[in-house]
């Protein structure tokens, strides 16, 4: 009886994002143009075709809120100042922090970015693992918490070559609405003449710094670092290299071995 018992109590997760910001925002905007102050949530499923007992129309509810751009009860909600930043616009720059603080108020998605802000975000499949063993999430959650959390990084600009990354170039802004992301950074990689070993930092040109590394074949790897370059870049091009190159390398000597 007590086995029995136990497989009728139905798992309970964590509280997680269950759509991207960007479809939540969406979701919102649909809800400003039936109008009024506060609407209820009948209101709301009956005009966007749902029904409020549907499991889609309830996380998109419960999401919404976890992203601070709802509030209510008794069967009724209306947007949070926060939402209203988003939904009216005033500048590009206040949007997008507006959207990045909406990102951070889900309480399991600030947990994590305080975790790994400035450090290299685990594995989709790692990550997964550790919202389960840490964060209360269920087997049948973690997966798709995890994607949600990266889709969701990704969208609103934090998560830049696989770091966490709160602080950004406020001159440097993607539009929100532009779901093309860039690729942030190309190799550069180039044979020329054989260069001084002492000559560790040099000047290749007025706008950039040239920092050189000897090989045993005698050729030279080069990092090309903009003159105008800012120390907060060179924190995270320091981060980035510290990450990244053992991976770049591993793959290089695949390439060779072919």
């Amino acid at each position: 009886m007590a086995q029995s018992a136990e497989k009728n109590i139905k798992e309970r997760s964590s509280l997680y994002p269950m759509f991207s910001i960007k479809e939540i925002v969406d979701f919102i905007n649909e809800i400003v143009k039936i109008g009024g102050k506060r609407v209820s949530i009948n209101t709301i499923a009956s005009v966007l075709g749902f029904s409020v007992k549907t499991n889609s129309f309830r996380a998109k509810i419960s999401t919404a809120k976890q992203f601070g751009l709802i509030r209510g009860s008794n069967g009724a909600v209306e947007l949070t100042e926060l939402a209203k930043r988003i939904v009216y616009p005033v500048n590009e720059l206040d949007t997008r922090r507006a959207i990045v603080e909406s990102f951070l108020s889900a309480p399991l998605y600030r947990k994590i970015v305080e975790r790994y802000e400035n450090q290299v975000l685990p594995s989709q499949d790692k990550l997964s693992n550790i919202l389960l063993l840490e964060y209360n999430l269920t087997k049948s959650a973690k997966d798709i918490a995890a994607a949600k959390f990266i889709e969701n990084a990704e969208q609103v600009g934090i998560l830049k070559n696989g770091i966490i990354l709160l602080e950004s170039d406020e001159n440097d802004i993607d539009s929100f609405e532009d779901e093309s992301s860039s690729k942030d950074s190309k190799e550069v990689s180039e044979n020329s003449t054989a260069e001084s070993k002492e000559e560790v930092l040099t000047s290749m040109e007025p706008s950039a710094y040239c920092f050189t590394i000897p090989t045993l074949s005698g050729s030279v790897a080069k990092v090309i670092i903009p003159q105008n370059v800012t120390e907060k870049d060179l924190d995270f091009i320091t981060l980035y290299i510290e990450n990244m190159l053992p991976t770049f390398i591993s793959n290089l000597k695949e390439e060779l071995e072919k």
